[in-house]
């Protein structure tokens, strides 16, 4: 048996460890805090109520004794000795004042000097009932043991404890006090046994209150401390540490620009610096390999140039009418760079095409035609190494793609082309209409726009941008926007 609770004490253990490993930061502070504020709560309640307890059962006391001190004066005025006398002043003392009184009595007893009870009357056969059950020998002990005390002392009263009792024939519990003092200038010890009911109802219904009171404040406080704490730990500390799993998360798919910046967390911002200061160190690193790169491409264009010097004039064509259509449909100035980088390099590939297809006078045969063919994919496996730069391998990969997606070499079709490669597919078919060949002459830019605009529905080009470069040809005076851009070439 002993082991099966120490099975379950375990499981119970575990499974609210395992629950509370689940929570939230925010969660896990406020439960403890809950828990802290709760244990505080209910420590101080008990407290107040303790004290509030001894100041209505101290006021009880004082009242007693108060009630006290007036027989005490009819007790002396009357200068009886026959205990009938005596007894009758009890009595009218208990009877006349009971209803001032914050509590009840059960008797009122004057003992001589012995502790002997000369005269003694109860309120009600009830009263006397409950004495002769429960604790009438107690209460002549009691008031025997004051009238010791107040001979030793020579105390002004004595009493005030107390007493509790259980009524056997009821169930009920009885709370009384017994209070006495001495009569003056006689041998008498006045005593009072009272019924602290009344007394006790109070204190219980004051105690409800208060705890409801209590409950409510400690209810709305708590919510309210929730509130703030959760506002202050989010802004403190988990929108900060969301921010860095952003920032980090976006460095590791290679945006290596992104930055956490200033973090309201002096803890955090140590965190937040150092991931800053090694994205710009990997940035510097990747901007370096990419320089190095890019000079590599520039000596391969030179190559190529020797090889091919048409192809290098053709690029530089094709990337500035790139940049004039680019500004006409509004591309930022970022886009507009990456636009005309790539324009430059897009027949980079032709440098693994032979020569004698390259530069051959005559129309090519298929076979020819598919080894020219190669070049987009030659370009963009070139272009590839430079991954912040995805525009150029994209330009390189896909400016012989066409809008219904009949191109090569992936047949990609309308919005699926990027619209820089869209753009140099443009600029690319316009140069190589209106540029000179080695095996032909090029065409005029009327017969050119002309052909533009009859098979502008064909399918090869983006109806929206090829009107735009028509429109912006016609609006900007074609024949010198041509002959500027051939003499920059």
């Amino acid at each position: 048996m002993p082991a099966l609770q120490d099975m379950v004490h375990f499981k119970s253990r575990f499974s609210m460890g395992k629950i509370f490993a689940n929570l939230s930061l925010t969660q896990r502070v406020m439960t403890i805090i809950f828990f802290g504020i709760l244990f505080v709560g209910i420590t101080i309640a008990i407290m107040l109520e303790n004290e509030h307890h001894k100041s209505v059962l101290q006021q009880n006391k004082m009242q007693a004794v108060t009630f006290l001190y007036g027989i005490e004066r009819d007790l002396i005025e009357t200068e009886a000795n026959d205990p009938k006398v005596l007894n009758q002043i009890l009595q009218k003392a208990a009877t006349h004042r009971n209803g001032e009184l914050e509590f009840s009595l059960f008797s009122l007893s004057l003992l001589n000097a012995e502790g002997g009870v000369v005269t003694k009357t109860s309120q009600s056969k009830e009263h006397q009932m409950v004495m002769g059950q429960t604790q009438g020998a107690d209460f002549d002990s009691m008031a025997g043991h004051h009238v010791q005390l107040l001979q030793k002392e020579n105390s002004p009263f004595a009493g005030g404890e107390v007493q509790y009792f259980h009524d056997d024939k009821t169930g009920q519990k009885i709370t009384t006090m017994t209070v006495s003092i001495p009569v003056k200038n006689t041998d008498y010890i006045l005593s009072a046994n009272l019924d602290l009911k009344k007394t006790m109802a109070a204190i219980e219904q004051t105690d409800r209150v208060f705890e409801q009171t209590l409950f409510g404040s400690f209810a709305i406080g708590f919510l309210v401390l929730y509130g703030v704490i959760d506002f202050a730990i989010r802004k403190g500390l988990v929108n900060p540490i969301r921010k860095i799993s952003i920032v980090t998360s976006d460095i590791s798919h290679g945006n290596f620009s992104a930055r956490i910046g200033d973090l309201c967390c002096p803890e955090l911002q140590h965190l937040g610096t150092s991931v800053d200061r090694m994205a710009e160190n990997i940035e510097q690193l990747i901007s370096e390999q990419e320089t190095a790169y890019l000079q590599s491409l520039k000596s391969l264009m030179k190559a190529l140039e020797a090889k091919d010097p048409y192809t290098a004039q053709h690029s530089a064509r094709v990337a500035k009418f790139s940049v004039l259509l680019g500004k006409q449909v509004g591309l930022p100035p970022k886009e507009l760079k990456l636009l005309e980088k790539g324009a430059l390099m897009h027949d980079l590939g032709k440098i693994g095409v032979p020569d004698n297809v390259l530069n051959k006078p005559s129309a090519l045969d298929d076979a020819e035609f598919l080894q020219m063919k190669s070049h987009p994919v030659t370009t963009a496996k070139i272009m590839k190494p430079l991954s912040r730069f995805k525009e150029f391998a994209q330009i390189a990969a896909w400016h012989h793609e066409r809008w219904d997606g009949k191109g090569y070499p992936d047949g990609l079709q309308g919005e699926e082309i990027p619209i820089l490669a869209r753009i140099v597919c443009i600029a690319d078919t316009w140069d190589a209409m209106t540029g000179d060949r080695i095996y032909r002459k090029g065409m005029s830019q009327e017969k050119a726009i002309s052909i533009m605009e009859n098979e502008k529905d064909s399918g090869q080009w983006d109806p929206y941008l090829l009107q735009e470069f028509i429109s912006l040809i016609k609006e900007n005076n074609q024949p010198s926007i041509e002959m500027e851009t051939r003499q920059s070439a």
